[in-house]
């Protein structure tokens, strides 16, 4: 900006002069260079207002004025002081400009107000009035004296209501960034992503008037009506500059931050007058030039009038006056001017956009800066350590490339919940009490920085893990996979045992020993390794009329605990698992009563109306309601048809039983219409065909056979 505009009142008319008398008079404009004591003059001007081109920039000049008509020249006036801006290179896109808050909405101008523009009509906004201003890139944020927040994109031109924020002042870090808000409703501040989305409440508690965001060291300040105070972006470290009482009479007006000079602004207005205060920012993880915090008094202000809002920017203060006009001094709160322009009227609000003024640290720019940490994976949280001395340990996010990354961590081990905030990847657990081996433990973590915060992960974890006890109950089963009469048939152990009654941790895997004793000698036989998520093992082949030890040891990552109890095992006599046949209106299982466990043994779906086993064969035999007659083996494999089976309409199929000596199949066709019952053989060992043994004039239930007689029991 190369423009300077001065202007000045008219003169006061002599006793005896007319209205008139001014328009003869002319005006004499001297202009000082204090860089080099040089001196410019400009005469001729008829007008109040002059503009003087060719500034140097970042210069202080002092201009005065003085009339002078045929009659001579009159006094000079009171010297003015100020300074032009910093150059700045670049398209006319890029300088700086003001938005303001007028009567008819949002408004834009150059800094001496002479070329104004309207931005956004008020009718957009509700027709309410701007209270606060705020930006972010190609956004303008928009807060209304209603508390709606609105959003003007440059670009698009489009305008936007935040949806769910209310607000009474605004600020954003450019960083996150992140859009903060204080709201009287709720009486705190808040802060949110720049489209309104996922709020986030903050722990100030207080009737803010005004915020203001300091990205670079992470703080956010803000004044109430008492107090000036600042605190860490998300809270935290709060820090009190100024407190009044509330009664005192004084009021706190305008809060604008200088984070070149590392400085803050503010008045304090009462019945005594305008003072206009100073303070010094807070750093991040550095020392700060100030010996103190404590405010300091830059001086009196000469207009009582200013009230704020206020606005920092190149070594000059704005101030929006009480008659609703901009006025602006230097940074000693001398030399004021009054920004007039076309439609500047009914101030309310301003901000100066200017890109450098949100700056980003060295190396960094807008898309590359990261200082919102992503949520910890489930599988970067690890325990290590001992039980009586172990570490909650994560693995370090490197995508926070400024800032520092905390973690908030809490831990419910089932008696107490142990809470702590951390910049350190490896936290160890207190040692207040000692944990049980293998405690559950669930473990809740979330990243933060002073900018944003994580979604919190959960995770159940285990304290560490120790040797287990033995495993509980071994026991013994011996299987004859064939007929007791086969001299050739094969015997299988199984041995089986229970969880320790203390695992300490996952059991990763058993270990099986077990010996034949040979003339009181124990010969070893087996020495395996088990999976830890089985709880039996099968020796097969093994010798008839011998005796056979089993035992087992349990393993965890912190080793093999000591061995269960010894069983013994005499291979000539057969000692089954006891196994229940199941039969119900869509399935067949076996149920193994030793486990407690139920096994499906056909994959399709069956509708069984009776079921028998062979068991010196180990055939399972069910008749389905439909007629088909079905066998398989135990395990519910080599399943076939014996026979389709026929019987009258309005009966129905039941009681199935088999005669193992004879090899036989008897079934019952009832009808319990007629009350009448017959009863069939199917001979296993000559053909399928089913024979009509008998009739009964009752409704048999329950039908069995006595093997060695060949005798019928029903019911």
């Amino acid at each position: 900006m190369d423009v300077a505009k001065i202007s000045w009142s008219s003169l006061r008319l002599l006793n005896g002069q007319g209205k008139g008398a001014w328009k003869k008079w002319l005006y004499e404009v001297h202009l000082l260079d204090h860089s080099t004591n040089r001196a410019v003059f400009k005469v001729s001007i008829s007008n109040n207002v002059y503009e003087m081109f060719s500034l140097k920039p970042n210069t202080t000049y002092s201009v005065k004025v003085r009339p002078y008509s045929e009659g001579g020249k009159g006094p000079w006036s009171s010297e003015f002081t100020g300074s032009t801006l910093e150059h700045r290179e670049g398209n006319k896109s890029d300088l700086p400009y003001i938005l303001w808050g007028a009567e008819d909405g949002l408004l834009k101008s150059d800094f001496v107000a002479k070329n104004v523009e309207p931005i956004i009509h008020k009718i957009n906004l509700n027709n309410a009035h701007i209270t606060d201003i705020a930006s972010h890139d190609k956004l303008i944020f928009i807060n209304t004296n209603i508390s709606f927040v609105y959003v003007y994109n440059k670009l698009q031109s489009s305008i936007t209501r935040l949806a769910n924020i209310t607000a009474n002042s605004i600020a954003v870090d450019w960083y996150a960034p992140k859009l903060y808000y204080s709201s009287a409703a709720n009486q705190m501040i808040s802060r949110s992503n720049i489209d309104g989305t996922q709020p986030e409440p903050l722990p100030i508690i207080t009737m803010a008037k005004a915020i203001a965001v300091d990205s670079t060291n992470a703080f956010i300040y803000w004044i109430t009506s008492n107090s000036v105070e600042r605190s860490r972006l998300n809270g935290m470290d709060h820090f009190v500059y100024m407190k009044n009482a509330l009664f005192s009479g004084k009021h706190v007006m305008g809060l604008t931050l200088d984070l070149v000079q590392e400085k803050l602004f503010f008045m304090i207005r009462s019945f005594e007058g305008s003072v206009l205060y100073q303070a010094c920012l807070a750093r991040n993880n550095a020392e700060s030039s100030c010996t103190t915090m404590e405010p300091e008094i830059i001086g009196p202000l000469s207009d009582d009038s200013l009230h704020g809002p206020v606005f920092y920017y190149n070594r000059k203060i704005f101030y929006i006056h009480e008659n609703q006009g901009a006025f602006l001094s230097d940074i000693h709160g001398k030399n004021f001017a009054h920004i007039d322009g076309l439609g500047l009227t009914a101030l309310s609000s301003m901000e100066i956009i200017d890109p450098l003024l949100q700056t980003f640290p060295d190396n960094l720019y807008m898309k590359t800066i990261k200082v919102v940490p992503p949520s910890i994976s489930e599988d970067a949280i690890h325990v290590e350590g001992t039980n009586d001395k172990f570490n909650i340990t994560l693995e370090p996010n490197l995508s926070v490339n400024y800032g520092t990354v905390f973690y908030e961590i809490r831990i419910d081990d089932g008696d107490e919940i142990y809470s702590c905030i951390t910049n350190n990847t490896v936290f160890m657990y207190p040692v207040m009490k000692r944990l049980a081996n293998f405690t559950p433990l669930i473990i809740g973590i979330q990243a933060f920085t002073y900018y944003a915060s994580s979604k919190k992960t959960l995770v159940s974890l285990h304290s560490p893990p120790s040797i287990p006890s033995s495993p509980q109950h071994p026991r013994i089963f011996i299987t004859y996979k064939s007929s007791p009469l086969n001299p050739n048939h094969d015997i299988v152990a199984d041995f089986r045992w229970s969880p320790p009654a203390k695992t300490n941790g996952i059991i990763i895997y058993y270990h099986v020993k077990c010996w034949m004793k040979v003339k009181e000698t124990k010969v070893p036989v087996c020495d395996d390794i088990i999976d830890g998520k089985y709880l039996q093992y099968s020796k097969e082949n093994i010798i008839p009329n011998k005796t056979y030890s089993f035992e087992v040891s349990a393993s965890t990552s912190a080793g093999m605990g000591p061995p269960s109890d010894g069983v013994e095992a005499e291979t000539s006599v057969e000692k089954p698992v006891p196994q229940l046949l199941l039969a119900n209106s869509d399935s067949v299982k076996v149920s193994d009563i030793d486990f407690h466990e139920e096994k499906l043994l056909f994959g399709k779906t069956t509708h069984p109306a009776a079921i028998a086993y062979l068991a010196q064969e180990k055939i399972i035999f069910y008749l389905e309601e439909e007629g088909s007659l079905m066998a398989s083996s135990i395990d519910g494999t080599n399943a076939s048809l014996i026979k389709h089976l026929t019987y009258s309409e309005g009966t129905s199929l039941s009681g199935l039983t088999v005669d193992w000596i004879g090899r036989k199949l008897y079934y019952t066709e009832v009808d319990k219409k007629e009350a009448h019952s017959t009863v069939f053989s199917v001979d296993l060992s000559v053909n399928n065909n089913p024979k009509k043994n008998f009739n009964s004039s009752s409704i048999i239930n329950n039908l069995e056979v006595e093997p060695f007689s060949g005798s019928l029991i029903y019911t």
